[in-house]
């Protein structure tokens, strides 16, 4: 409850009645990734979060940003981004969503896929020499003429 008055050069006025506010309702707060949930696999990372406050409403969803650049939206509080390459760092923030929109990124935390041997290379004999090796979703040819 709260009184209102005018005041200018002259003074003040006399207060209001009682009024009745309720302040609005905000974008929820930032969610906090939970350390101790990170896990990967050659091609996955997988994470936890708490849900934060929602400021008056709901959280509905969370939007995960993969890398400054790729976002993904779940309804949940642990997510697995898949189809990743082996042995490389990427960084996840998530943001809540409530009714008011979407809130600020969480604290962004690094996360490293688990690192791959490369296959054996094939090596085919003709009249030239070929190297073919395929590691996973990358691959390298390399190609040479045998001499005479």
């Amino acid at each position: 409850l709260v009184k209102i008055r005018a005041v200018n050069s002259d003074g003040s006025g006399a207060y209001s009645e009682y009024a009745a506010v309720k302040t609005g309702d905000a974008v929820p707060d930032a969610p906090v990734i939970d350390e101790n949930s990170l896990s990967s696999t050659n091609t996955t990372i997988t994470f936890s979060w708490t849900e934060p406050d929602g400021k008056g409403n709901a959280v509905t969803s969370y939007s995960v940003l993969l890398s400054g650049s790729t976002t993904f939206t779940t309804s949940e509080t642990t997510y697995t981004i898949a189809d990743l390459y082996p042995g490389t760092t990427y960084a996840v923030e998530v943001a809540a969503i409530n009714a008011e929109g979407q809130g600020m990124y969480s604290s962004r935390t690094t996360v490293t896929t688990v690192a791959v041997k490369p296959g054996a290379p094939i090596v085919t004999k003709g009249s030239a020499l070929a190297l073919s090796l395929t590691p996973l979703n990358r691959s390298l040819e390399i190609a040479m003429a045998v001499p005479n």
